[in-house]
Order: C-alpha cells, then sequence, then structure tokens
C-alpha cells in the first residue's frame, strides 16, 4: 500500500482486486518534455514544480497553507515547502522536472 509504480502509460494492463479498496493516484506527463518522481515522505520536502496528496496527518507549506489527509496541491514555477505537522505525517509526493 501507498508505494509508487511507474510504468509507460501505452502499456496495456489488468488487474485483479484482492482486498475490498483500491486507491490510486495517477501521474501523467508529457513524454520528451516533463520528467515526474513519486515518492512517500514523512519529511520536509521542496520543488520547483510538483504536485503532492496528504496521506495521513497534516503538511504546511512556507506561507502557512495547511493541508490535512486527502487534500493535494499542485504549482509549477514556484519553489514550494512542505513540510508534516506532526511525526505521523505521511505525503505523496511527485517531483515534476521539465526535460531539457
Amino acid at each position: 500500500p501507498q508505494q509508487p509504480w511507474a510504468f509507460a502509460g501505452e502499456l496495456a494492463l489488468t488487474a485483479k482486486l484482492q482486498g475490498s479498496v483500491s486507491e490510486d493516484f495517477n501521474i501523467m506527463t508529457r513524454r520528451g518534455e516533463w520528467q515526474a518522481a513519486v515518492e512517500v515522505v514523512t519529511t520536509p520536502v521542496s520543488t520547483l514544480h510538483g504536485v503532492a496528496w496528504v496521506l495521513a496527518g497534516a503538511w504546511q507549506t512556507a506561507d502557512g497553507e495547511r493541508l490535512n489527509a486527502q487534500q493535494g496541491a499542485w504549482w509549477v514555477d514556484e519553489e514550494t515547502q512542505l513540510s508534516p505537522c506532526r511525526d505521523d505525517a505521511r505525503l505523496l509526493f511527485t517531483r515534476l522536472n521539465r526535460v531539457p
């Protein structure tokens, strides 16, 4: 659970539900223009372009905006820092980079 899995978008996939609920978080980027790196973090992070989804606890931006569980944010061309508000906070963090 809550582990990133990368695959090419043109790959045909099938799946069989093994439990009662499946929650998916998809990041799709334009190949040749953007690259994405997704990870689950528990410590402060920052990036110029990104997407964040709070899995547990709460996170706060440097300007004081608070994100609680099941809330998210995205930004482009704006250095953004997110810090956990408590020790049990978990964030699904996507760092986006433009391809040179």
